[in-house]
């Protein structure tokens, strides 16, 4: 399990430096700089070698951090919280380049203002996620049964984004449980789907019931805070080297 919400070694001492700076004297202040120079140094590098280390798997659901600081962010965030978008990692497909050449690209699924769809993971490159993974390894034997719900469910052509939810079931969950009131209406699946809807179809599909509530509609944070089966396996930018 990733721990996050604790400062680093670095961060405490950059933390306790603003306090004291006053305190100190212009030697002190120089090696002080040079100190904390250094250590951002090793700490950046202890990340990236962490970062070359963890590698996705089939079946991964990553969750988009919302950390930005303009005005629509800011919001935002306050709205739904820090996550703001849920995709699905699926691993190598074979892709046919040619008649006689096929390539292997690693794809992801998801729902976006195009609705259901099949998409290069390299279009998520330089985002900030959460990976969750599933925690038992009965459940991760379910994880070809999830491919497959994702492949047919993107194929389908009523699989459209589900603008009209966000009205119906998205802005009446936010607004009740910012103001401690009971859903006014029952939640209902439906075949357009927004992006955390999508992902929790197919592991429904796979018969992986447990994954999030069902009375509710799900938002992309949910994956991160209430699903009793999956657990947080990384935090970091994503790129080639997660593959």
């Amino acid at each position: 399990m990733v721990m996050r919400g604790a400062l680093s070694y670095y961060e405490a001492t950059c933390q306790w430096a603003k306090e004291h700076w006053h305190e100190l004297t212009p030697i002190k202040k120089k090696v002080f700089k040079l100190w904390l120079k250094r250590m951002k140094s090793q700490e950046k590098g202890a990340a990236m070698k962490g970062s070359l280390l963890f590698k996705l798997e089939p079946g991964d659901i990553l969750v988009n951090v919302n950390d930005r600081q303009d005005p629509f962010s800011v919001v935002k965030r306050w709205a739904v919280g820090p996550f703001e978008h849920v995709f699905l990692y699926l691993g190598e497909l074979g892709l046919l380049r040619s008649q006689h050449q096929k390539i292997r690209v690693p794809m992801i699924f998801e729902s976006n203002g195009r609705g259901v769809t099949l998409r290069s993971l390299s279009s998520r490159y330089g985002e900030k996620v959460v990976v969750m993974r599933l925690k038992a390894e009965h459940d991760r034997r379910r994880i070809p049964r999830v491919l497959i719900a994702a492949i047919e469910l993107a194929s389908s052509f009523q699989s459209y984004y589900d603008y009209l939810g966000i009205v119906r079931w998205v802005l009446p969950r936010i607004i009740c449980e910012k103001l401690g009131l009971p859903l006014p209406l029952a939640y209902q699946r439906n075949p357009m789907m927004i992006c955390s809807e999508a992902v929790m179809e197919v592991y429904l599909r796979a018969r992986l019931v447990d994954i999030l509530p069902d009375n509710v509609v799900p938002l992309p944070g949910d994956f991160v805070t209430d699903s009793p089966l999956l657990e947080e396996v990384w935090v970091g930018e994503l790129s080639e080297s997660a593959l």
